[in-house]
């Protein structure tokens, strides 16, 4: 069969198509850009739609500004050494081109800021059902939608590269404007929720008002969604908002003589809810939005009742430093108004942070292959017990609480307090009462003190899922969602309500998943709660992605399996720049070669070493839809002593990095020793005992039992980490069959320590040199 140089190749397609022509035409640079766009996750034909209806007006140059300084620094650093995936921070294609083009510029701005306060499943099906209407109106202009999942593709494009811009710091102004003018006001999620007939009006309305300012004006009925909409028609479009009918003066941003967007307001009543009212949201379908002539003459209505708002919610989102610190403003100011100076909230952050303290010392591992023992119905699930560092706690709470003084003392005394005594109404700290007197409690379901409860127990979850993260110092600007459904540790919190005294058990993507829940634009994603779906790895958005320990060159005992890493950036492939917003194990490559297992050494000693040693490793990808897959592939040589027992001369294996961190949760790690270590090349014998055996290679085989009837077996892979890896894997394998619990050997403890150490523990064990 012939081959082709790349040169004769070429030659042989030039007498076939008009290569220099099509080069130079303008065809094929619209192409190679339509190519660029969709290697990004959007789309030339989506992004041209939404530019015809986002881009009709210019940004405010005060926004321009600050926005392009934001977001244009492009960081590009690998995933990890050796892969072709890296994360990179800053414009795409997406934002690229809208740098060049003003209502490109438009249309991403205003996208970024819808995305900020809405999901983006919510926003581009509402998007969807309001380009279908304008189609229905003969809007001059309008097409029909570009397809739903278009439409989402497109959004996490442009929410993804605009991430390092942040619209809280405008809520917050807006905010603080209102509280000004109104000494009763009270948070409500209702304010950032975006409904679709206030998106269908403000979609026109807005630009009509712009190229018309003297002769138009547009009307909001009330409230909800009014802080997405004064950011969009006042910050980024300039229009001048006024919000009316309030207890004192109208609000204004701009100019109040010349009003362009008038928002009506109306009083709301706090309700009791199951949980923190902070976050409670109402079942009305939204304002009613109406555009005006300069007689105040109605010209056309978007009313709530000609569209679905079922399921339409807000995903406000906050960067994570100062994060629980406006979850304690809103929740101590729904009911009463509580100043920032109030010592309740110094003290609020003390409880949270002893009772975070406390709960992480109550933490241990679910094994998700548990042991079965002869005899029993049930299997033992408890693992290791997880040790999460102090400063690790206090370092989450100084971010998340950033803005409130954290007294550590307070802290400690909490701590020690809550390890004595349950967190119950009755051990409240006396500080709060003056709170509780405050706030109304007649009809209420919860009272004040059972709302404040809830709170805590929520605040404290945030800090133990952020206290999981390696990076945490360099997190401060990552976007994150205000939600109240946070699982993780719910079985801790559980055992420690309960007035139990045993260990809470932790699932082994618990942290993981919780800061997936809080960082991917949608409310649930069933697929990243579930620890079996899909072998999640890696999840990304808003420019920022969450990760497991497991990336990497690294031996398995420096892994800490617990712990996750946070870092910016868009998983892209660098050879193509195709951006996905996660990562999964490989699927369709089976297990490599097996290997077979021969003891070698009983009696009373064996010589510590490795009966295989690995040549190479590469990261295999597979590009879908949403994701990329990965399958890293090990090459291994093996020695001679195996290959003379009939083992092969070499062999693969293939690992996949959810799978491998699954395989290490349930694996125990050696205590360190003060012993000196031997360097690797020394080859001591080691005391063995009776019960006992050291063994070369491994096997899937589960009729070991019969040929190594030893309580411990020990697996030499000694100095190897992958051979280290392997030995997990196969162990993992076979747990569930024999019976045998797995016991890895950290560098900091010698191998006389780590066998007496497994020894001492009950139950037949795998020991991995």
């Amino acid at each position: 069969m012939p081959t082709y140089a790349g040169f004769q190749l070429a030659l042989e397609l030039s007498n076939v198509l008009p290569i220099k022509d099509l080069a130079a035409s303008a065809f094929t640079t619209l192409l190679n850009m339509a190519r660029d766009l969709r290697n990004s996750g959007s789309d030339i034909v989506v992004e041209a739609d939404l530019a015809s209806i986002f881009g009709r007006g210019q940004v405010s140059l005060e926004l321009e500004k600050a926005f392009k300084a934001k977001v244009h620094i492009t960081k590009i650093t690998p995933l990890c050494e050796g892969s072709e995936i890296e994360l990179r921070t800053g414009p795409g294609p997406t934002v690229t081109r809208a740098f060049q083009d003003v209502q490109y510029f438009a249309t991403i701005v205003t996208l970024s800021a819808l995305c900020y306060f809405s999901s983006r499943e919510d926003l581009a099906r509402m998007i969807a059902s309001a380009m279908v209407k304008r189609c229905e109106a003969n809007i001059p202009g309008a097409t029909n939608p570009p397809g739903y999942e278009g439409l989402e593709n497109t959004l996490a494009a442009c929410s993804t590269q605009c991430g390092e811009f942040h619209w809280a710091p405008y809520c917050a102004e807006i905010e603080r404007r209102l509280r000004i003018s109104m000494p009763d006001y009270f948070w409500s999620a209702d304010y950032t929720r975006l409904t679709p007939a206030a998106l269908l009006g403000a979609m026109d309305f807005f630009y009509i008002v712009k190229s018309l300012p003297a002769d138009r004006i547009v009307t909001i009925s009330f409230q909800t969604g009014f802080i997405p909409l004064t950011i969009w028609a006042h910050y980024i479009l300039g229009l001048n908002v006024v919000i009316t009918d309030l207890p004192c003066r109208d609000v204004v941003f701009g100019n109040a003589k010349e009003p362009h967007v008038v928002i009506h307001w109306r009083r709301i009543d706090a309700s009791d809810s199951g949980g923190p009212c902070w976050n409670l949201e109402t079942d009305d379908d939204g304002p009613e939005i109406c555009l005006h002539d300069a007689d105040m003459q109605i010209i056309f209505t978007s009313k709530p009742e000609d569209h679905d708002s079922n399921g339409i919610y807000s995903r406000e989102r906050h960067p994570l430093s100062g994060y629980g610190t406006e979850i304690l403003r809103r929740s101590l100011n729904i009911d009463t108004i509580t100043r920032d100076n109030d010592d309740i909230y110094e003290e609020t952050v003390g409880l949270v942070a002893g009772f975070a303290v406390v709960a992480s010392q109550r933490m241990a591992r679910e094994l998700t292959c548990p042991s079965w023992e002869e005899g029993q119905e049930a299997t033992e699930n408890t693992g290791p017990k997880i040790r999460l560092e102090m400063w690790r706690i206090m370092n989450s709470v100084k971010l998340i609480f950033d803005g409130i003084t954290i007294n550590t003392k307070l802290c400690e005394e909490y701590a020690q307090f809550l390890s004595e005594h349950p967190l119950s109404e009755s051990t409240l700290p006396t500080t709060f009462n003056s709170f509780f007197a405050r706030v109304p409690w007649h009809g209420r379901l919860y009272s004040a003190e059972e709302q404040m409860i809830r709170l805590i127990e929520l605040l404290t979850k945030y800090v133990l899922i952020f206290a999981h993260v390696f990076e945490l110092d360099h997190c401060g600007d990552m976007p994150i969602a205000f939600s109240t459904d946070i699982s993780a540790f719910s079985t801790v919190f559980r055992e420690i309500r309960e007035g139990k005294d045993g260990l809470g058990l932790v699932e082994r993507s618990e942290a993981f998943n919780g800061i997936v829940s809080v960082l991917e634009s949608a409310e649930l994603q069933d697929v990243s709660r579930n620890r079996y779906a899909g072998r999640l790895s890696l999840q990304s958005d808003f420019g920022w992605s969450v990760h497991l320990d497991t990336y990497g060159d690294r031996d398995p005992a420096v892994v800490r399996p617990e712990l996750v890493h946070i870092r910016k950036g868009t998983p892209t492939n660098s050879r193509t720049g195709e951006r996905k917003l996660r990562i999964r194990d490989g699927s369709g490559i089976g297990r490599g070669a097996k290997s077979c297992v021969c003891p070698v050494e009983r009696g009373p000693t064996y010589t510590p070493r490795t009966f295989v040693n690995y040549t190479s490793r590469k990261d295999f990808y597979k590009s879908l839809a949403y994701e990329f897959q990965i399958t890293l592939v090990v090459t291994f040589q093996t020695v001679p002593e195996y290959q003379n027992c009939g083992g092969s001369q070499s062999f693969q294996e293939y690992f996949r990095y959810s799978q491998m961190h699954e395989n290490l949760w349930n694996t125990y790690l050696t205590p360190e020793c003060g012993h000196r270590h031997k360097d690797e090349a020394e080859q001591t014998k080691i005391k063995l005992g009776p019960d006992a055996a050291a063994v070369l290679g491994f096997s899937e085989s589960h009729t070991l039992e019969e040929t190594l009837p030893e309580r411990i077996v020990i697996l030499l892979t000694k100095g190897n980490p992958y051979g280290r890896w392997n030995a997990i894997w196969y162990s993992c394998g076979d747990a569930s069959h024999t019976g045998r619990k797995i016991m890895l050997r950290w560098n900091k403890c010698c191998e006389s320590c780590a066998l007496d150490h497994v020894a001492s523990q009950k139950g037949k064990w795998y020991l991995i040199l």
